[in-house]
Formats: structure tokens, sequence, C-alpha cells
């Protein structure tokens, strides 16, 4: 889950760091879904410093859950 306290600030911070991470390291050609260009816990500790912050929840009827 991803915290903060500015919904659509959110979308222009997420934006800009996948663009500077395009451009620090391009991928490969073809077509990749975001979780798949980058890592998912790295990506959202880059969004720490602007005032957002994340963690993993388990659904409750998961076996882990339980």
């Amino acid at each position: 889950m991803l915290q903060g306290h500015d919904i659509y600030g959110s979308t222009a911070v997420i934006a800009a760091e996948g663009v500077r991470r395009l451009l620090a390291q391009p991928p490969d050609p073809g077509v990749l879904t975001p979780a798949q260009a980058f890592d998912a816990a790295d990506f959202l500790d880059a969004l720490i410093p602007h005032v957002y912050s994340w963690n993993v929840e388990e659904p409750a009827d998961s076996p882990a859950a339980r």
C-alpha cells in the first residue's frame, strides 16, 4: 500500500521517477509492464523522500495471514 498526502501529486512523482530510471538505464527493446521494468521495493523506496511511505499487507483470507 502506498500512503501519502497528495494522491494527484503522487502521479507526478511516480511518472517522474519512472522517466528518471528509463533515462538512467534504458531497458532492452520491447514492451514491459512497470513491474517488469522496475524492482518494486527499490522504486517505492525512491518515493520516500517525497513524503510517501509503503508497506505490504496480506489479505485477511490469505494462508499467510492465518
